[in-house]
């Protein structure tokens, strides 16, 4: 069984790894996909923060590959052939949890599942009544042609997204001290420390531009991690699991 699921999963695994950005769930037939196929947004570049008390709208849109060769052409013998026969979403949990039960989920097409090569989207709207993180686990059932092997099914979890609640009326935390966050410059790579008791309160790190947009939200796991940014001026908001927060402002100029 190893030898014949194991493909798919991998399959599957990397297609869920390659997503972009969206605000819509009217798909765009035109849409542009650099590998031919993957979708958006990523884990790595996170969901729609969410307001405390205010309507909420995430669009997930994507298109699946049509065969283990899209995913891996180098890498894929001898299952290249396989054909991604239909990518169908079992649940979202995370999202009973306290303050996100009132979400809601659908999907285009309705009845979330997508053939191989199609382009579909899923939609997570509610308003949430409790402010912090809530880890999301999409589970979902792929089904590939396995050709001699017949039809090949597998369920598989993407469980590296997730929805952060911001609260603004929550001002800024004075009672941790200044070096439990630590930012330093070595290139055009920013580094951002934390100390163990930080990292412990399931910390959320947001970096803005002067200008107000987004650039990165990241759900931090660990002490240390390190971002590329271009010279200028960024602010950056660390909120724990409380929703305490720390406000800084970073300036990159490297010449």
């Amino acid at each position: 069984m190893y030898f014949k699921v194991q493909p798919l999963v991998l399959v599957l695994f990397l297609f869920f790894s390659v997503f972009g950005n969206s605000q819509t769930c009217q798909i765009n037939p035109n849409a542009s996909y650099p590998l031919g196929w993957g979708g958006h947004p990523s884990p790595s570049d996170g969901l729609d923060t969410a307001i405390l008390g205010e309507p909420y709208n995430q669009v997930i849109q994507f298109r699946p590959p049509e065969t283990a060769e899209d995913v891996a052409p180098d890498n894929c013998s001898p299952f290249c052939a396989w054909n991604i026969i239909e990518v169908e979403l079992v649940s979202i949990d995370g999202l009973e949890t306290t303050g996100m039960n009132q979400f809601d989920v659908s999907c285009n097409p309705p009845s979330c599942s997508w053939q191989g090569g199609s382009d579909g989207c899923i939609i997570i709207n509610g308003t949430p009544s409790a402010a912090g993180h809530h880890n999301l686990w999409i589970k979902m059932n792929g089904t590939a042609d396995g050709g001699i092997f017949g039809n090949q099914s597998e369920n598989f979890t993407i469980h590296d997204y997730f929805i952060f609640v911001d609260n603004p009326a929550v001002g800024l935390n004075t009672s941790v001290d200044k070096q439990d966050f630590v930012m330093t410059q070595t290139g055009y790579a920013t580094v951002f420390s934390l100390s163990d008791e930080l990292v412990h309160q399931n910390p959320f790190l947001e970096i803005t531009s002067i200008e107000g947009k987004r650039l990165h939200a990241l759900h931090l796991r660990s002490s240390t991690h390190s971002i590329d940014l271009n010279n200028g001026v960024y602010f950056v908001t660390l909120i724990l699991e409380n929703n305490e927060r720390i406000n800084k402002k970073i300036i990159v100029n490297q010449h």
